[in-house]
């Protein structure tokens, strides 16, 4: 893995080379794992470094797994393209309908890329502003909804995405943790519903500091963590302000996240 580790680092800029030269087989390992952490758009944007600065490094790339490759980067770009135009139709949709909504995670934290293509997206996490029992109702007299669990409900609105429509933007099984959780999020109503140039509202970067923190945390115990993740906090760290930093530190601790922020700290610095 530390070829891969280092192919990353090329790629968001902070190493300039490899420590050796890859082989055949090891490109073939660094694109599994690029597909396994969803990273192949960042992976290749490390490739195309390479050839640029250090052309001898990817002598052994095999052409036709460039080509596979450039094809998938393609795919995440179109696919990239799909999804925000389909947030955009469904902020529009819930804002007809007298709901405001904000847009979580994915197309919302892409932007805090240099590219914000290459990050390969999902699904649409929507958080609508309205009480849980009203929203299910209106969603089950507009379109076909599928599972309902404490903090969102599947349910299909676009053939082609995907998406989530949330009560809350995350949950925890701590119930003393959960309570902490709803009043964070109540008091941030404000900042998270403002509409930006995109077409559809996201949160503020300030709220995201924590937000993203809850929902890494979260997955530790709910279908895993990724670098995907991680490379969206590490993003979104480099946008942050120092007051602000200060802030999300003081809060995650009131959340009882304090050694998890510190551990994930390390090792994204890593």
């Amino acid at each position: 893995m530390k070829l891969f580790y280092e192919l990353v680092q090329i790629g968001i800029g902070t190493r300039c080379s490899f420590s050796s030269v890859p082989s055949s087989n090891d490109w073939t390992t660094l694109f599994a794992a690029s597909q396994k952490q969803s990273l192949v758009g960042i992976c290749f944007q490390g490739i195309n470094l390479m050839y640029l600065n250090e052309p001898e490094m990817v002598v052994n790339l095999p052409g036709a797994l460039k080509m596979k490759w450039m094809a998938m980067v393609v795919d995440i770009q179109r696919r990239n393209s799909l999804i925000l135009e389909r947030a955009r139709e469904l902020s529009r949709r819930f804002a007809e309908d007298g709901y405001r909504s904000t847009v979580l995670k994915g197309v919302g934290v892409s932007k805090y890329y240099p590219d914000p293509s290459l990050r390969q997206g999902g699904d649409i996490d929507l958080w609508v502003d309205a009480p849980r029992g009203e929203l299910i109702s209106y969603l089950r007299s507009k379109y076909k909804v599928g599972s309902v669990v404490v903090h969102h409900a599947d349910v299909e609105i676009f053939p082609d995405v995907e998406t989530e429509i949330h009560f809350w933007p995350s949950y925890t099984y701590n119930p003393f943790r959960w309570l902490r959780y709803r009043s964070f999020f109540d008091s941030c109503r404000v900042e998270c519903f403002v509409r930006n140039g995109d077409g559809y509202c996201s949160p503020s970067l300030r709220f995201n500091s924590v937000y993203l923190m809850m929902h890494i945390f979260r997955h530790i115990y709910n279908e895993g963590i990724g670098l995907r993740q991680l490379l969206d906090y590490y993003y979104l760290l480099r946008k942050l302000s120092s007051s602000d930093r200060v802030w999300a530190m003081s809060t995650l601790r009131k959340m009882g996240l304090g050694k998890f922020t510190a551990a994930v700290m390390w090792v994204i610095r890593e």
